[in-house]
């Protein structure tokens, strides 16, 4: 019984579009990635981002420190759903490599 509902979770965790602070989320780090120099090919040369910088950077993107951190929880407990946030990032990263920035 207990596998059911761990399954019956997992089905639905994938089959719920990402909402709008996930998206927000997914924004947020491609844009992270971006600007820690992470995305780049050559990734030796990683900047670590000041408190200013992330601030502005969760402000841009609608987040609180608070969502941040509620988001962050709720993603460590719905790893199908951080899979879905990922292949957001991923989409956000190559519409930003290919120019066509939303």
């Amino acid at each position: 019984m207990t596998a059911l509902l761990f399954c019956f979770g997992c089905s639905e965790s994938a089959d719920r579009a990402l909402d709008e602070a996930d998206l927000h989320f997914a924004g947020f780090y491609a844009d992270y990635l971006v600007q820690s120099g992470v995305d780049e090919s050559s990734s030796e040369q990683v900047t670590d981002l000041d408190f200013d910088t992330l601030d502005s950077l969760l402000g841009d993107h609608e987040l609180s420190i608070n969502q941040f951190n509620q988001l962050t929880r709720r993603y460590q407990d719905d790893p199908l759903l951080w899979k879905k946030v990922l292949q957001q990032v991923r989409r956000n990263l190559e519409q930003k490599s290919s120019g066509e920035e939303r």
